[in-house]
């Protein structure tokens, strides 16, 4: 199985980039070819592998720190701050010269997981912080519906296909910054997988072990919020990968998270770029957002695992 799962993921990456709507490129690139290719298509690939590799570990990570098997990289709250803040630099402040996107998410993010990281310093019950990104949730939604409703923005279908998620890029400018951070966290959580895998087990085995478990919950929040506050931004919520990824690997490899997280970012890595594959062949017209086929997908394979499951 872990053989099929390394081919998989090879074979996707070799076929993505030359299929789209418009057929296939061909292995001879030449003028637009080429261009479609090397700025358009490839980039695309490329983003796509990383963040669904990174949303499916840190989906695993999640689940095993709050040992809740439907918890996702979104279970802190992180997306719909981000939604928020997007909502606030495209409708409240479009005209305004301090419409500055990143610089709203800045101030809005770091106060929000400041308050993640004092309450895991401080031994909050994790149930209480589940309930705290649930409040985040319903807090960020209701604060967008409000200024929709008040200001009623043609940017608001903007917001929209956003919040589905999407992979539109052009050339590797982006790139440049979203792929080393994705790969300095996901070194990081495999530099402390065993010590997960022993928290997986559980945590007075892990205690007996010699594992710190508040030092590497700590560790492991901080560096999984930071990846998915960045990919959520470039990106937007893409939903169902990091909790279908986690599951589906742990069905077909097994529960030890040390020898199955590489095997995790590569499965994941393979879906998304096979949803976003599946996003721009449909139609000519428009691409549809990658978040929709994520969730057409994922959705009946995670009912399909719970009913075999019983």
């Amino acid at each position: 199985m872990r053989t099929a799962v390394i081919i998989f993921t090879i074979l996707i990456l070799f076929i993505a980039p030359f299929v789209g709507f418009d057929g296939f490129l061909g292995i001879d690139l030449n003028g637009q070819d080429a261009f479609i290719f090397h700025n358009l298509r490839l980039p695309r690939v490329l983003l796509a592998f990383f963040v669904g590799g990174g949303l499916a570990i840190v989906g695993w990570l999640f689940q095993v720190i709050f040992k809740n098997s439907l918890a996702t990289p979104y279970t802190m709250g992180i997306s719909s701050i981000a939604a928020l803040a997007m909502a606030v630099s495209e409708l409240l402040l479009e005209n305004s010269l301090v419409a500055n996107k990143d610089l709203i998410f800045v101030v809005f993010y770091i106060p929000i997981l400041i308050l993640i990281l004092i309450g895991f310093k401080r031994n909050i019950a994790r149930e209480r912080l589940l309930l705290f990104g649930v409040c985040l949730g319903i807090f960020a939604s209701s604060a967008i519906v409000f200024l929709q409703t008040i200001l009623g923005n043609e940017s608001v279908s903007k917001l929209v296909r956003w919040m589905m998620g999407g992979l539109e890029i052009v050339g590797y400018q982006d790139l440049f910054y979203i792929i080393p951070s994705i790969l300095i966290s996901v070194m990081v959580m495999i530099y402390y997988r065993k010590e997960i895998t022993m928290i997986s087990i559980g945590e007075e085995f892990a205690s007996s072990r010699g594992v710190d478990i508040p030092k590497i919950f700590f560790i492991q929040i901080l560096i999984s919020n930071i990846l998915v506050a960045l990919i959520v931004w470039y990106c937007g919520p893409i939903g169902f990968v990091g909790l279908i990824i986690p599951h589906l690997t742990k069905k077909l490899l097994g529960h030890d998270f040390s020898k199955n997280i590489t095997l995790c970012f590569m499965l994941g890595g393979g879906f998304l770029v096979f949803c976003d594959l599946i996003s721009r062949s449909v139609s000519a017209s428009h691409v549809i957002p990658v978040g929709a086929i994520t969730a057409c997908i994922g959705a009946p394979l995670l009912i399909l695992q719970l009913i075999k499951r019983n």
